[in-house]
């Protein structure tokens, strides 16, 4: 009796070995973590969203810049935006609605402008739930595309044999009897909606590509992240063709037939004509962001190596980090607290074990002062006499956003620190940390976390895979 259960458990076990087996060695998907080609004609410039006084002041560049690339376009648009969701009952600013009547209104001025949006299954509950914006792009002749993250590799990989092997052919469809995951006031969902959430996948892209010019930012056209702080980067020139090419996969992916976007343009001229720009995605960030710090030196004219971000937590990066502080880089975090994410308590995690161990090890830490929003910035930027650094765009510093388990775009720019795109990077970031004019950060170790149980939560989670970060 004892071998015939042995032998019956041995089927499932070998059959779950196997999935994990596969899973693990799932490649990177052909086109994705693309390192764009240096170019000089960008004509960059440096963007930011802050909010500040516990929400009651906001200062806002990234979405009127987005809206403004809409009504100028007159060849194509094409978007790729993590979060576009018009929740109900929201008492945020209604952003996917502004955007969707911003680009049904250029359609409709310009009928032979290509559009297309990409985005992810998360705005509709990964199926599960409608979404009445998506409905009015499609009906205006404007089409949505989901992105199928199945073509990804798995970030959790425990649970990626059940999900590939089994849950995955459940067919999607709407309504259910199950609470909302995203927003529990809005519409239920079936379980299928849970069984994808928990792949812990995205396309966690924020980009905007007109023929004339083209935005990489950290914020999404979401109702409840419109009071976000944020980063993004204008440009123009021959890096939006890089920008297309990087949306390419996504585009071949969709059963459904689209124009090839492409954007073949003459270089504009560039006035400073000292800084390289390159877009980057995926894993590619990862490898120029680990560069940057191990290119920091206190020797260099004393370097000051900024990151300002929503999420830290990525283990190749963390020991960078320490080495630097070793090495006496000054070396300057500023963090969200990651105490609440859209009205759900976080518990600080990764940010708060995270900052306990690099600020032992010497790295300066401020946390910005949040109210109902979040500190959502992701940049890095190194600043010294002879050359500085910056990148920013849609990547957390995680396993998920740098490792190739998420679709990210991120723009990396290096040259001369007298350029306008550095100048205005250092002036946002100093104006942070030194409080000049508002109260934006703090540096209470209040914020650590003291907690054994927390650390070890967080390290689990990095390496696992286990998480939302």
């Amino acid at each position: 009796m004892k071998k015939s259960l042995l032998t019956f458990a041995a089927l499932p076990l070998s059959l779950y070995a196997f999935g994990l087996f596969r899973t693990l060695r799932r490649k990177t998907p052909a086109g994705t973590s693309f390192r764009g080609p240096a170019r000089l004609d960008h004509e960059a410039a440096f963007l930011y969203d802050v909010t500040y006084q516990n929400g009651d002041k906001r200062e806002e560049q990234i979405f009127p810049a987005i809206l403004n690339v809409v009504a100028e376009a007159e060849s194509f648009l094409l978007l790729d935006m993590f979060l576009f969701h018009d929740a109900k009952e929201s008492k945020f600013p209604p952003r996917a609605e502004v955007l969707t009547d911003q680009l049904i209104q250029r359609k409709r001025e310009v009928p032979q402008l290509q559009v297309a949006v990409i985005t992810d299954r998360v705005n509709t509950v990964y199926g599960g739930a409608p979404a009445k914006h998506f409905q009015r792009l499609e009906h205006a002749g404007i089409p949505v595309i989901f992105t199928e993250t199945d073509q990804l590799r798995d970030s959790n990989p425990l649970y990626a044999p059940f999900w590939r092997g089994i849950f995955s052919r459940i067919n999607r469809k709407e309504g259910g009897s199950l609470i909302n995951p995203i927003n529990p006031k809005e519409a239920k969902v079936p379980l299928r909606s849970y069984l994808e959430l928990v792949t812990f996948k995205a396309n966690h892209r924020k980009t905007i590509a007109s023929e004339k010019e083209a935005i990489v930012a950290s914020a999404n056209p979401h109702n409840e992240s419109a009071w976000h702080s944020n980063v993004a980067v204008k440009f123009s020139g021959t890096m939006i063709e890089d920008l297309l090419r990087s949306e390419q996969p996504i585009l071949h992916w969709s059963p459904r037939p689209l124009p090839a976007f492409t954007n073949k343009r003459t270089a504009v001229k560039n006035e400073e004509g000292d800084v390289k720009a390159r877009i980057l995605t995926e894993s590619r960030i990862k490898e120029a962001v680990l560069k940057a710090v191990q290119a920091a030196q206190a020797a260099q004219g004393e370097d000051i190596l900024w990151i300002a971000s929503f999420y830290v937590s990525e283990r190749t990066l963390m020991a960078e980090l320490k080495a630097a502080a070793a090495r006496g880089v000054d070396v300057r975090l500023i963090l969200d607290d990651n105490e609440e994410a859209f009205g759900r308590k976080k518990g600080g995690i990764p940010n708060r074990p995270a900052a306990e161990e690099l600020a032992k090890a010497g790295v300066n830490i401020r946390w910005y002062q949040t109210g109902v929003e979040q500190f959502h910035t992701k940049l890095l930027f190194r600043e010294s006499e002879e050359t500085a650094q910056l990148i920013l765009g849609s990547a957390n510093f995680t396993r998920r956003n740098l490792n190739d388990f998420n679709l990210e775009t991120n723009v990396a720019f290096e040259g001369s620190p007298a350029a306008p795109v550095f100048q205005d990077a250092s002036a946002y970031l100093e104006r942070l940390w030194e409080n000049k004019d508002e109260t934006f950060t703090c540096a209470s170790t209040d914020q650590l976390s003291k907690r054994r149980l927390k650390q070890s939560a967080y390290q689990l989670q990095e390496r696992s895979g286990l998480s939302t970060f």
